[in-house]
């Protein structure tokens, strides 16, 4: 995993042996993520327009991810109930052994920077949880 920092963005990226449209299927739904992404989630309902209704601890939000499996390009959104924003560019890239994967992680203005740092050691946590669950198959 190689890990690209700037004082408010880091880039985790991963190699995964599987395809970029298998990555993209397993990323575009939404209750997919539970075991990997949203491990903390208590439930996740489908809303209208391809959008995702998240129970988490913390509250209600809404997840909207953006899927484009040709290009290997992605986006997911996410909009808490205290109107915390995130967005969270994602892209594929098709390699002989699979998919190189990488993931921008971009820090809110309202979070602190120790939360920050917590959340990027989850996200590579979890991005070897994806691996492990694409790689299984």
């Amino acid at each position: 995993m190689c890990q690209s920092i700037s004082p408010f963005t880091i880039t985790k990226t991963i190699n995964i042996g599987c395809t970029v449209v298998k990555a993209v299927d397993c990323m575009s739904d939404a209750p997919q993520w539970l075991p990997w992404a949203l491990p903390q989630v208590e439930s996740v309902q489908p809303l209208p327009f391809g959008q995702w209704l998240v129970k988490t601890p913390a509250g209600l939000a809404k997840l909207r991810p953006c899927y484009d499996a040709t290009h290997g390009a992605a986006q997911y959104e996410l909009l808490t109930a205290n109107t915390t924003f995130r967005q969270v560019p994602v892209q594929l890239l098709a390699t002989p052994s699979g998919c190189h994967l990488a993931i921008t992680l971009t820090k809110p203005e309202q979070l602190n920077y120790e939360a920050f740092e917590a959340s990027v050691q989850r996200a590579t946590q979890e991005l070897h949880i994806l691996k492990l669950m694409l790689e299984q198959d």
